[in-house]
């Protein structure tokens, strides 16, 4: 369940930093303005990064994951209909939050289990590469064809099909099958 979170957080993640820059230039954002508001996403990575860090509250429950995406939705709803900087300031920390929420959790998931953990921290990182690469491809094809702010509708899709398949895993398997086993 992690895995499918992470990827869609990296795909939002790779089409906003990919495209964003460019819907914010025809805007009338400067350079200098545009760096400042692309770094929040890192601020609050970084942020959901030493607060999850602080508890172990989180661990085995897929709620705030659910919460993360359902907020990055909310975020790349604003990107995709926002005209204003401060608005965009908004919607990229709660991006950003969402990336530092699901790769903690795809990378603990990753690693908890009985046995080495390389396969599966290679299938994480795995993962982030793929949303990197699938994000700004799609995303690019969606904005030449249906205009610069699509591609946030796109992500907003890609993440409510995790979600869906989230919940659809979830109601599948009972609660205790959130700690990997050996060879999963």
């Amino acid at each position: 369940m992690a895995w499918l979170a992470n990827f869609a957080t990296f795909f939002a993640i790779g089409t906003v930093r990919s495209l964003f820059p460019k819907l914010a230039t025809d805007l009338g954002v400067s350079p200098g303005l545009l760096g400042y508001l692309m770094a929040l996403i890192a601020l609050a990575q970084l942020t959901a990064f030493y607060l999850m860090a602080q508890t172990e509250r989180w661990q085995f429950k897929v709620s705030p994951m659910i919460a993360a995406q359902l907020l990055a939705i909310v975020g790349l709803g604003i990107l995709a209909v926002g005209k204003h900087p401060a608005f965009f300031a908004v919607g990229l920390l709660m991006l950003g939050a969402l990336a530092g929420v699901t790769f903690t959790a795809s990378i603990f998931y990753s690693l908890h289990t009985e046995g080495p953990g390389g396969r599966r921290t290679g299938i994480h990182e795995a993962i982030v590469g793929s949303g990197f690469l699938m994000g700004p491809l799609l995303g690019g094809f969606i904005a030449e064809h249906l205009g610069p702010r699509a591609p946030y509708w796109l992500a907003v899709a890609v993440i409510l099909g995790a979600i869906t398949a989230q919940l659809a895993m979830l109601s599948k398997k009972p609660a205790q099958s959130f700690v990997p086993q050996a060879g999963d």
